[in-house]
């Protein structure tokens, strides 16, 4: 990734090793420029403070999701509820969702709250 990043641009970027800080250096997730994130982490994995901050400072970012409010995160260290699967002391199982269009559209859905988000391929436009 440094000093030449020979992967390029992603527009979705799930976290590696459940968003620990070991395994999404500011390098690479920098490097990559998300436009989404999701942390595949769980109340007491994942998601670290630091890879938070990472992801939050990440140039292009538009959203961040999480499957769990990270317990040790408190407010500073987690996003919106509407991007959390699971909120804290209701851990019913729901997930993040991700579908795509042939296009390169996606749509990221938070089944807990059924809130879906759509993400246009570059260049594209949805007509409101």
């Amino acid at each position: 990734m440094c000093p030449v990043n020979s992967f390029g641009t992603v527009d979705l970027y799930i976290t590696a090793n459940h968003g620990t800080d070991n395994a999404n250096s500011p390098v690479m997730v920098h490097a990559l420029r998300p436009r989404v994130v999701i942390a595949d982490n769980g109340p007491r994995k994942g998601a670290s403070a630091e890879v938070f901050q990472t992801v939050e400072s990440s140039p292009g970012l538009e959203d961040y999701w999480q499957a769990h409010y990270l317990i040790a995160g408190g407010e500073k260290g987690n996003v919106l509820p509407d991007y959390i699967a699971n909120i804290e002391g209701s851990p019913e199982g729901k997930w993040i969702k991700v579908s795509v269009e042939r296009d390169g559209t996606f749509a990221v859905t938070n089944t807990r709250k059924n809130f879906t988000k759509t993400y246009t391929a570059p260049g594209l436009s949805i007509p409101v």
